[in-house]
This record gives C-alpha cells, sequence and structure tokens, in this order.
C-alpha cells in the first residue's frame, strides 16, 4: 500500500530503478573510481621490468614477449633534476645474460650458476642496472660520500669510531683494515665502511674494476674556477706480473688548456681541498665508543676549510669521477656488519674473508653510483645463500 504523501519517480518508487537510492550510487561510482584506479597503477608499474623474458626452451611461445594484463602504457618523458637528462619510459631496457643452467625436469624448475655462484647475479644476488651517475642530493651533490672528502662530519660521542678496525669474514678470517666510513649526506648516517684489503686477499681477484670514461659533451671543453677546460682525458691500464702475483695498475691523466693563471684565492682553496685526503698527512679524527650509530650535524664550513662550490652534482664533478680509488679498497654495506667496539672488529656474515677478493668495484675514489651500489649490495646478498655450501643446502 502507498505511504500517503510519497512524491512521484523517487528511488525507492517501482520500475527499472526500484531499490536504487543515493548510497547505492556513491558504492557504485567508489567501486567504478576504485577499478579504475588499480587498471591505471597496474599499467604504470609496467614502465620498467616489462616485457617479462619467456623461458627459450619454452615450446609454446618461445620468442614471445610476456605482457599480460593490462597492456605496457604509451612512453612518457620524465625529467631529471640538475640538469641530467631526461629519460623516457617504457623503453628498450638493459638486459643482463643469466650465466646457469636450469635444473632437468618440469617447467618452473630452478637455475643452478655456471662457476662462482657469487659472480652469478641470480636470486639474492642479483642487482637492477641503474643509472650509472651517483644519487643526487636536494642541492645536486652526490648522496654517499666519504668522511675525508671534509664535510666536518664526525662519529657521535660515545659510539665506536670502525676507522683501524678488523673486517671479518662470517668464517671468523680477518680479510683487512677499515680505513674509512662513507656517510649518507642527506640523512647523516654511515651507509659504508671502506676497507683496505690484506694483500693476499686482494691478490686473488678476478673481476675487472669499472674505469671511468670521460663525457663527450661541450661543457667538458668550459674553463672551471682555476681557469683551466678539459680538452682530452687519457686512460692507461697495466697489469705486472710480480712473483707475488698480479699488479694492475690505472692512471687517468687529464689534458687542460689553461686561459689564465688562477688567483691566489683559487690556488689556496685547490691546496686546501686536496690536503683533506687521508694518507696524505691530513689529521683525521677519530673519537667514540661503543656501538656505531647516527652521524652528528655537520661543522660548519670555516672550521674544516671545505668550499661547497667543489662539491656539486652533475657535470661540475667531472674531475672528482675521473680519479679513480685506490687499489686494494672496497665498500662494505653498513646492514651487513656488525661492529664490536670492545674487540675491535667489523663482522660481516654474509662472505668469507677470502670473498672479499671480488667485492665489485667503483670508478671514483670518493664518489659511487647507483649501480656500483646496486651492485655491492647484490655481491652481499647473495653471500647469504651462495659464500659457504650449506647455504645452498635444505634445511630439513
Amino acid at each position: 500500500m502507498e505511504k500517503p504523501g510519497m512524491p512521484t519517480g523517487a528511488f525507492t518508487d517501482g520500475g527499472l530503478v526500484a531499490g536504487i537510492d543515493l548510497p547505492l550510487i556513491l558504492v557504485i561510482a567508489f567501486f567504478l573510481f576504485f577499478l579504475c584506479l588499480i587498471y591505471y597503477l597496474r599499467q604504470e608499474d609496467k614502465r620498467e621490468g616489462y616485457p617479462l623474458q619467456p623461458d627459450p626452451r619454452d615450446r609454446v611461445r618461445p620468442r614471445v614477449d610476456i605482457v599480460g594484463f593490462p597492456p605496457m602504457p604509451a612512453p612518457k618523458m620524465f625529467l631529471q633534476a640538475h640538469g641530467r637528462e631526461p629519460v623516457w619510459s617504457p623503453r628498450e631496457e638493459e638486459r643482463i645474460p643469466i650465466d646457469a643452467r636450469r635444473v632437468p625436469g618440469g617447467p618452473g624448475m630452478p637455475f643452478i650458476p655456471n662457476g662462482d655462484p657469487m659472480l652469478s647475479g641470480m636470486g639474492p644476488g642479483s642487482w637492477m642496472p641503474k643509472v650509472d651517475e651517483p644519487d643526487l642530493s636536494f642541492d645536486g651533490e652526490p648522496i654517499f660520500r666519504p668522511m675525508r672528502w671534509g664535510h666536518g662530519y664526525r662519529v657521535a660521542k660515545g659510539d665506536a669510531d670502525p676507522r683501524g678496525f678488523t673486517m671479518l669474514g662470517c668464517d671468523k678470517n680477518p680479510a683487512g683494515e677499515v680505513v674509512d666510513i662513507w656517510i649518507d649526506i642527506a640523512e647523516h648516517h654511515a651507509r659504508f665502511l671502506e676497507v683496505r684489503l690484506a694483500p693476499e686477499i686482494w691478490s686473488d681477484r678476478v673481476v675487472s674494476d669499472p674505469v671511468a670514461e670521460p663525457k663527450d659533451d661541450d661543457r667538458s671543453h668550459e674553463a672551471d674556477d682555476d681557469g683551466e677546460r678539459t680538452v682530452g682525458v687519457i686512460v692507461r691500464e697495466e697489469h705486472i706480473e710480480t712473483p707475488e702475483g698480479t699488479v694492475d695498475i690505472v692512471e687517468v691523466d687529464r689534458i687542460v688548456a689553461r686561459d689564465d693563471a688562477p688567483a691566489a684565492g683559487d690556488a689556496a682553496r685547490t691546496q686546501r681541498s686536496e690536503g683533506g685526503k687521508e694518507g696524505d698527512g691530513a689529521p683525521v679524527d677519530h673519537a667514540g665508543e661503543g656501538e656505531l650509530g647516527e652521524m652528528q650535524e655537520p661543522l660548519p664550513e670555516e672550521e674544516v676549510g671545505h668550499d661547497s662550490d667543489e662539491a656539486k652534482g652533475g657535470d661540475e664533478y667531472e674531475k672528482e669521477r675521473l680519479t679513480p680509488p685506490r687499489k686494494g679498497h672496497v665498500l662494505v654495506p653498513m646492514e651487513f656488519l656488525a661492529i664490536n667496539g670492545r674487540a675491535g672488529t667489523a663482522r660481516t656474515s654474509a662472505i668469507t674473508a677470502a670473498q672479499f677478493a671480488n667485492v665489485p668495484g667503483r670508478k671514483s675514489d670518493t664518489m659511487v653510483t647507483a649501480r656500483e651500489e646496486n651492485q655491492i649490495r647484490g655481491y652481499f646478498g647473495g653471500g647469504y645463500l651462495y659464500a659457504t655450501a650449506e647455504g645452498t643446502e635444505p634445511w630439513l
């Protein structure tokens, strides 16, 4: 029986829209919006890593790229900060060859690395070929820096300073000595320890270190603050056989054209900047005991004699980028380390002391690129599975 006073054409009235009211319409609109959002997000996450690579032994689709639903999005240009070139995505991705064999059996069987599994880049040791340039801070400076670079950071009072500590592998054997701390200048945390490997460890190295190549653009020929402009770079690599092993020497010579003599202030600034490196007789502040924690705030620049104009990112650090690291020095991520201030040791549970010999290297003495950082972390991550024979055996 119809209620008196019910308006004609209401949602609760009879007809095709019987039982539909405003809350129900809002719920339907929300679900439609949510479905569109999922479709958009699922399509956007295919800008990297797609199309998937099928199994080359798959007889059904051996040469068909797998995309799935939804399809890949249209290419989009992404602008980058600090003068770096824009990038398009999706784009042709660099494919890393896999040196492995598949376990006999049906589809889905795992791969077994050929040769040294620590160098395979598979499983927990896999890495993404990121851009081969340093991650930059808001100010355009590489984020990860060694403390010898001269920003004025120091270990917080009460924390252990690991410089001078012995680096131990998971087998408790010594691999070398900690010589510096690499910090994240954006978050004031220690990210890496720089280790000088023992000669007997470094002599077993079988991987090749990356070598920085000069950038081929017109800006490299402009005069810098010292009145010099780079007109070329000569990179020489020598392999010397000695009774104790092979010695690799990499020399980078910069060919410059001098426009004008530098001012006295510029010469003093250059001398001050180069004199802050460890090993050149500059004093190093070692302080603190206990466990390694956060880094303290940086000191004022006038106290450390550092000119911020010399540390900017982009093409302004070209000379620093072409300075190769010292032989036998590798980086160890802090998340794979345990610091024992009383024993004076830094120990990793990821790799053995002998496996420090093949830790991925870097091109610059005071910078690490995003790709190099990824390779280093991947190497230590793969050690949890491949470092020892027990790691690949079943637990049950």
